[in-house]
């Protein structure tokens, strides 16, 4: 197959992964997204009331997030349109530091968390993107420099039969190589 040129290799299609992927994608540059396992979403996964994988359902990971200490992701949601409703947390708080004591009461605590819908910035981010700017079931293997002159890197990808890919390196000072093997 012949090189593709690319500029930048995301390696992971977990929130960030698909944040940087947005981004450039809105800066026009392009890119090849790598993630090892067959879905995106990383420590996001949405499951069913059977607890089986789905495209909406409840969110098995960062289901909260708290606008005050996380602006940036406050603001992402507001960009994507995703609902965020408040998290009920008035009341006291129990917590059980040891097996063998009993729970301590602590009240006040208030946070003001926000609950996210189950699985939406991954579908979110993922949506309207090019065809082929993803490779799922790829796990990145190395990656390396080989030479000093050069202002390219090549991405090899194992999808049964193994791809090469072309992007520059930042740097601009030698040859990476990036193997990926099918899992």
């Amino acid at each position: 197959m012949a090189a593709t040129i690319l500029p930048i290799a995301i390696i992971g299609g977990g929130l960030a992964g698909l944040h940087a992927e947005r981004l450039l994608e809105a800066a026009g540059v392009g890119f090849r997204l790598f993630e090892a396992r067959d879905r995106l979403g990383g420590r996001i996964l949405s499951a069913d009331a059977a607890g089986r994988p789905a495209e909406d359902g409840f969110d098995l990971g960062p289901s909260w997030f708290w606008p005050g200490m996380h602006p940036a992701m406050a603001a992402t949601v507001a960009e994507l349109g995703l609902t965020a409703f408040p998290q009920h947390d008035e009341g006291d708080v129990l917590v059980e530091r040891l097996p063998n004591c009993p729970p301590q009461r602590y009240g006040g605590f208030r946070q003001e968390p926000r609950r996210r819908d189950g699985g939406a910035p991954v579908r979110a981010l993922a949506a309207g993107l090019p065809d082929g700017c993803i490779r799922l079931g790829a796990r990145v293997t190395h990656i390396g420099l080989d030479g000093d002159h050069g202002h390219s890197d090549r991405a090899g990808l194992r999808h049964g039969a193994e791809e090469g890919r072309r992007g520059r390196h930042g740097d601009r000072r030698g040859q990476a190589g990036l193997t990926a093997t099918r899992l």
